[in-house]
């Protein structure tokens, strides 16, 4: 992650469990997370995700590290709270899956996938169902 291109911001909005809404100065952000997709609303651990996100950086300051813009016009980025990356943090508790079609960033998606494997021994979250459907292919349904 690039220092020089981070900046700090606090979190207005969540809409959801991988995009929040951050004001920098007189700026409104739209932030996608990168390298991970959590579920959508009507799928199995959708409001779970969204509530920790909300828990853990709701009207918090944070620090936003863009890595690309996304089809919607979104910042992609890395959001980093006091205590740790919000991207890894949904993984690990598992409320995301590992996005490995966008995350390309090879150390930091190298220990989202760590992370996700064992989130899915431990059967965290949206792994305590072995059928679980990642976002990208239940939007297809």
């Amino acid at each position: 992650m690039s220092e020089a291109k981070s900046w700090t911001g606090n979190v207005y909005q969540v809409l959801d469990g991988d995009s929040i809404r951050v004001k920098n100065g007189k700026n409104r952000v739209e932030v996608r997370l990168y390298g991970i997709d959590a579920p959508e609303y009507n799928q199995p651990y959708g409001i779970a995700a969204k509530k920790y996100v909300k828990a853990s950086i709701l009207g918090k300051k944070v620090t936003v590290t863009p890595m690309d813009k996304d089809r919607y016009g979104r910042t992609v980025a890395w959001v980093q709270n006091d205590e740790e990356s919000v991207n890894a943090g949904l993984v690990r508790n598992g409320y995301a899956w590992v996005y490995g079609k966008y995350c390309v960033d090879k150390v930091n998606c190298n220990n989202l996938k760590k992370l996700e494997r064992k989130a899915r021994r431990a059967g965290k979250g949206l792994w305590q169902s072995k059928e679980s459907i990642p976002p990208w292919q239940w939007k297809r349904r």
